[in-house]
């Protein structure tokens, strides 16, 4: 973007346009299934963002930790309340969860 020539600083500067624009929309479930993957893990993710976006990356890292455990409270809150009656499982209905799995990935 420090170029001398104009049509290379102009397409860098749409380029970086373009990153920063996906860069916020990054996707989540791609991440959680990097950190849950047994040859990833976390630290691979914090690594890969400190890379790509390092102003950003604490935040992203924090949000995607916040959503693991969001998400296995959801499954851990289930795994409590669900009973088994004569072999079937049934959920326990007035202490089911205020939030959803879909609301752990927002």
């Amino acid at each position: 973007m420090n170029d001398d020539d104009g049509v290379v600083k102009e397409t860098a500067e749409m380029m970086v346009a373009k990153f920063e624009k996906y860069w916020e929309k990054y996707s989540v479930v791609l991440a959680l299934g990097a950190v849950l993957d047994p040859h990833t893990k976390l630290s691979l993710l914090e690594y890969s963002y400190s890379k790509v976006d390092a102003s950003t990356s604490e935040s992203k890292l924090e949000s995607i930790k916040n959503k693991l455990y969001k998400i296995f409270e959801y499954h851990s809150f289930k795994e409590q309340n669900t009973t088994t009656t004569q072999g079937t499982p049934t959920s326990n209905i007035v202490n089911e969860p205020k939030f959803s799995l879909s609301y752990c990935l927002m």
